[in-house]
């Protein structure tokens, strides 16, 4: 189960039958990242593109929930998601590099959206990790990636419990090559209080593309077995659609 305070860094290679391999570490806090990427004076200097997946009310108040940054900042493509607190919803965050392009999907039984922008030629060329960020900025509300896979690599989940803004959980992947065609896809879950979810960024995953190195802490294997109980932050209430 991820806490608002628990700290958690490792190091774990994967291969697949592709004969690619993807090395993941974790670790808590975006002033970590903040001081890898620019010595804790900005965040996007070290970013080529965002893709972000947040809370909102489906379209009411300019809101949005699902959208590409390229380069961070303002999203150039943004589309409307209404969510339903517990329901494991597919994603998927694809590069094309033939067409240049990045897109993220959310898809459930009853709907479907993709955000998507044009790159630059080779503009992955330099990019050595992708960022998974997922935060909660209030108290009993949860965000959670689950089942996940980058191209035929099975990867860590990650997770939020709300509470506090300074904090974030993150999972690095890297040892991918960025600059070919590649697919991360898995499940997000949202588990929140009343009807609606909160608005924009207090309930939020972001996908950074970046050339940050961030060095693993490596962990005994019985941590990663605690990692594995995340299915239970929603309660015994929640359901998997398709």
């Amino acid at each position: 189960m991820y806490t608002k305070s628990a700290a958690v860094s490792a190091a774990l290679l994967l291969g697949t039958s592709m004969g690619h391999a993807a090395t993941t570490s974790s670790f808590v806090g975006d002033s970590t990242f903040n001081t890898q990427c620019n010595q804790g004076v900005s965040n996007t200097d070290c970013e080529a593109a965002v893709g972000e997946i947040r809370g909102g009310t489906a379209g009411l108040s300019g809101d949005w929930e699902v959208g590409v940054q390229n380069p961070p900042g303002t999203p150039l493509d943004v589309q409307q998601w209404a969510w339903v607190s517990g329901e494991a919803v597919s994603f998927s965050f694809a590069y094309d590099a033939m067409a240049d392009s990045l897109s993220l999907s959310l898809k459930s039984q009853s709907a479907s959206v993709t955000s998507s922008t044009m790159l630059a030629a080779n503009a992955f060329d330099s990019i050595d990790t992708l960022f998974i960020r997922a935060r909660s900025e209030d108290d009993n509300n949860t965000i959670t990636l689950s089942n996940m896979v980058i191209d035929g690599t099975a990867i860590p989940d990650v997770g939020y419990v709300g509470g506090g803004s300074a904090n974030a959980n993150y999972l690095a992947v890297s040892d991918v090559d960025f600059a070919d065609s590649w697919t991360l896809s898995g499940e997000v879950t949202a588990v929140f209080e009343g009807a609606l979810p909160p608005q924009r960024s207090r309930l939020d995953v972001n996908f950074k593309i970046a050339t940050v190195d961030v060095a693993p802490i490596p962990l005994p294997a019985a941590a990663w077995l605690m990692l594995g109980g995340l299915g239970l932050l929603g309660g015994a209430g929640l359901r998997r659609r398709a």
